[in-house]
């Protein structure tokens, strides 16, 4: 059965999708079988390249969602598994999140991993459904100061109330500065009670983000990677596991 992980951003513009996608490339270059879902309820596929198979949408009218349907909208972008997200912004409500539950019951045992992109609208359903059916969950947030206080928000009054409050969520602190305007890392952590791993901000990381690319998997950057792999892969698949989070 695959492991489900699930990154959601504390806001737009922390880093959600291009962390969830270069953790696919990270797990499929430890010669892991990986499936990528964009559950973001946000149009487009950045940081994945190429035409898509199909979306979620195509699964909306199916009441009893089978393995050849999920099949039937997965991409294969390099070494991983993709299916793309929403098509059609106007009924990104109409979404019962149960089509998520159900499409990863069915392709489970054909994958080592299912990593979700939740993108950050927890008013949708589709976010909402990638947090519930996660194994874990990470949260991706910058040291923005109306990120975090938006983030208190969200997370006091949403995700507290839903049940999410377990030792299965963890911080990751992305783009990570030493400006005096900003949160300090350990601030952060502290507001939360929350472990949390920083990320630092890597060279022309803005192109990146422009360019809709994931960064090469090299240097810092990777060795972040693998270290919040390490808290959810099984011992053994990595050299050297050891996890840095720290509260």
């Amino acid at each position: 059965m695959a492991k489900v992980i699930t990154f959601f951003g504390a806001d737009a513009k922390t880093g959600t999708s291009i962390i969830s996608a270069s953790m696919a490339r990270f797990l499929a270059k430890q010669e892991k079988k990986v499936l990528l879902i964009n559950a973001s309820s946000e149009l487009g596929n950045d940081y994945v390249k190429g035409e898509p198979a199909g979306c979620l949408d195509d699964l909306k009218l199916i009441s009893l969602i089978r393995e050849e349907d999920v099949n039937a909208i997965t991409a294969t972008y390099g070494d991983i598994s993709y299916i793309a997200g929403v098509s059609n912004i106007l009924e990104l409500t109409d979404y019962n999140p149960k089509i998520l539950t159900d499409l990863i019951d069915v392709i489970s045992r054909s994958y080592d991993y299912i990593i979700i992109d939740g993108g950050y609208n927890i008013q949708y359903p589709l976010p909402i459904a990638s947090l519930s059916t996660a194994g874990k969950r990470y949260y991706v947030i910058t040291q923005n100061v109306k990120t975090v206080h938006r983030f208190r928000v969200v997370k006091d009054n949403v995700l507290n109330a839903m049940g999410l409050a377990t030792n299965n969520e963890k911080l990751i602190i992305n783009k990570v500065s030493k400006k005096p305007a900003l949160y300090s890392p350990e601030q952060i952590g502290e507001i939360f009670d929350l472990e949390y791993l920083e990320v630092p901000e890597f060279k022309n990381g803005h192109i990146y983000e422009l360019e809709a690319k994931t960064p090469p998997l090299e240097g810092g950057f990777e060795k972040s990677l693998k270290a919040i792999a390490a808290e959810f892969m099984d011992a053994g698949d990595l050299p050297e596991k050891k996890g840095f989070f720290r509260k």
